[in-house]
């Protein structure tokens, strides 16, 4: 099963949830109006003989009243994101310029993990008082999505153990799993909610009836309407932790084959099975010490790594299998008993060096990219990649990459390295790619352009950081641009507009905008523009291809029109390979006035409420479009990451996968 059929499996549960959710919802309201007409029968006959139709219609409103404006509530609160979560249990916000070794070593392991699968750099927190080793990822999609380690997972995994449980919750992000968590706290909350409302009514009617005196007749009757009034709180409060029990169960039957399947993706990323089983097993030594402290650890005990609740009822519906169950996938010689001396102070700074910890040395698309007219420059074809199963790659948990980008980032040259981590000076770094470029174009006077919009300081750390960034990999500069988000989220909301905007000027001030400086806006507005809330929020539609046969036209025409550079039959027969792909009937290749990267940035603002299964198809037939004259550019190659990240799917920055046995190989087969 792929990412794109793990999307569509992701919706639907969550149809099935909102359906269960339904179900449990009238469920307790029958059992209400059947308790509520039963008492009142006894206080009038005519209720029993002929019953109240309005009783029943009154009863299902306050019901969905009273959960509805629960479930609403925690849903209002979780939708500004994983963040959310992460403070709720207690969650400290971890800087990429730290300096403490242990979270250093977290940074590092959590970049790797997103760059090496494509997916934005998620914000790290600490849970600073949990002292068991526990983790968990948060958010309702990947552009706000949260990792939180414990304390306890810093202080006792070495970084195979941690490489191990980050990969876990990459895992829980790439498969659509935050969404349905998130959606899940909602709706046990809603039906929480009516406990919450019988145990306080009891407690309110209770102190009323030690009040009143009872030798009266006003005060006999008027304490049968207190009993009346506390038996309906101890009703609500049943009826409320019945539907939670219920809830729970419905959580756990969709949680538990989850970690099993997050368990089996985290072996695959990272290709040591020892690392993750190990971390388990200290869980296990651990025992009752490891578990979570936090007052409402239970709520989100769904999202852990590992169930972490103290014991009780609730562990008979455990949303994690048994650890010795996990652990014996990964290790099958596990004997089932766990050592008690396992979980000591993993000294792996110690052990690995460098002052990291990890062996270093040294959106929403709701806004438009403004002012893009004209096509690409002319692109150099001596820089040229593969893009072999691209639309295969998307969400792949590929141990080459991850090693590819952890040796990638070792070799950066320290200035660039420092410069990533500063929110100071991430924006510089950004600067200084879009200036390589020109450089690399042949373009003269970008940096002047630079100082006029930016200032002369501005300028001159741009000139500084150029060199080093003309030393690493042409194929690699937006793995470079990713490992800048993370300080650049650290500006203040007023500074990334003014930088956003600032970015647009110069890239339009000479009246065209490249393949790369379109490549780099899209890519800043997909990662940045929803966390300072300048993106439109917009719910994914589960269209297919042909409500949007023109977008497609437009998108694979202007690529097949990029990379012809001007020969008209070369992108014809470019397009057409990819328009197959579509399984769309026939269709013309677009005139050139259509054929525009801002038109083409339209049309992926539609395309992005594709189904899942359509943007795979559409992603293939970019890939043939590209590939088909045989030869693929860096540039190429990254637009079709910044396609894939439009669409919002995850795909490792491809110009990194480099070869020219392979590249000839493959067009060979494409011409054949």
């Amino acid at each position: 099963m792929n990412f794109f059929e793990y999307q569509e499996q992701a919706q639907r549960r969550t149809v099935l949830l909102v359906f269960l959710y339904g179900l449990s919802v009238i469920s307790i309201a029958v059992v209400l109006y059947l308790v509520l007409f039963f008492t009142l029968s006894k206080l009038d006959d005519r209720m029993a003989a002929e019953g109240r139709p309005g009783l029943f219609l009154w009863t299902f409103v306050g019901v969905m009243v009273i959960v509805g404006l629960g479930t609403l509530y925690k849903v209002l609160q979780l939708s500004q994101g994983g963040s959310v979560v992460a403070k709720m249990l207690g969650g400290r916000a971890v800087t990429p310029a730290t300096e403490d070794p242990l979270e250093r070593r977290l940074v590092n392991v959590v970049e790797e993990m997103a760059l090496a699968s494509g997916t934005p750099m998620p914000k790290v927190y600490v849970l600073d008082q949990e002292p068991g080793i526990n983790a968990f990822a948060a958010g309702l999609g990947k552009r706000d999505a949260v990792v939180a380690v414990t304390r306890g997972a810093l202080e006792l995994l070495n970084r195979d153990e941690l490489q191990g449980v980050i990969a876990h919750e990459f895992s829980h992000i790439h498969n659509g799993d935050m969404r349905l968590n998130l959606r899940l706290m909602g709706v046990l909350h809603g039906i929480l909610l009516l406990s919450l409302i019988g145990y306080y009514t009891m407690r309110v009617t209770s102190i009323m009836g030690r009040g009143r005196g009872s030798g009266r007749r006003g005060g006999r009757e008027g304490g049968a309407v207190v009993l009346a009034i506390f038996l309906l709180g101890l009703v609500l409060w049943i009826l409320g932790m019945i539907g939670v029990f219920f809830a729970n169960l419905i959580k756990s039957a969709v949680s538990r084959q989850r970690e099993y399947l997050a368990d089996a993706s985290a072996v695959q990323f990272t290709r040591n099975p020892a690392g993750l089983a190990n971390a388990l097993k200290k869980i296990g030594a651990l025992g009752k010490a490891g578990a979570m402290r936090a007052d409402r650890a239970q709520e989100a005990s769904h999202l852990f790594f590992a169930g972490g609740l103290r014991g009780g009822l609730f562990n008979l519906l455990s949303t994690h299998p048994p650890l010795i169950n996990r652990i014996r996938r990964l290790d099958p010689t596990f004997t089932g008993i766990f050592d008690p001396s396992a979980p000591q102070l993993a000294n792996a700074l110690g052990e690995e060096g460098g002052g990291d910890g990890g062996g270093r040395k040294g959106q929403g698309g709701g806004a438009g990219v403004a002012s893009l007219s004209g096509t690409a420059a002319k692109v150099q074809r001596a820089k040229k990649v593969s893009v072999r199963d691209f639309s295969q790659k998307s969400g792949e948990f590929s141990a080459a990459a991850l090693q590819k980008i952890s040796t990638f980032l070792q070799g950066l040259p320290k200035p660039l390295r420092e410069a990533l981590q500063r929110p100071g000076e991430a924006p510089a770094v950004i600067w200084a790619l879009l200036c390589a470029a020109a450089e690399e174009r042949g373009e003269k006077g970008y940096g002047e352009r630079i100082g006029a919009e930016e200032g002369v300081l501005v300028k001159e750390r741009v000139a500084g950081l150029v060199p080093f960034v003309m030393q690493t990999p042409r194929g690699a500069w937006m793995i470079v641009a990713a490992a800048a988000v993370p300080a650049l989220r650290e500006m203040a909301p007023e500074v990334y507009a003014r930088f956003r905007q600032g970015v647009q000027a110069v890239m339009v001030s000479d009246e065209r905008v490249t393949l790369f400086e379109y490549t780099m806006l899209r890519f800043l507005i997909r990662r940045l523009d929803g966390y300072f809330g300048l993106a439109v929020h917009r719910e994914a539609a589960n269209a297919d291809l042909a409500s949007f046969r023109q977008e497609c036209a437009v998108l694979l025409g202007t690529i097949a029109r990029l990379g012809a550079e001007g020969d008209e039959a070369n992108a014809a027969v470019s397009f057409a390979a990819g328009w197959r792909g579509l399984g769309l009937g026939d269709e013309e290749l677009p005139s050139a006035e259509r054929c525009i990267l801002e038109e083409a940035d339209q049309a992926l603002e539609r395309l992005a409420l594709l189904r899942p299964a359509a943007k795979q198809m559409l992603l293939k037939a970019c890939e043939l479009c590209v590939a088909k004259d045989g030869t693929v550019t860096v540039d190429e190659a990254d637009f079709l990451y910044a396609v894939a990240d439009a669409l919002g799917c995850s795909v490792p920055p491809i110009a990194l996968m480099t070869g020219s046995e392979e590249q000839e190989d493959q067009a060979a087969a494409l011409r054949g």
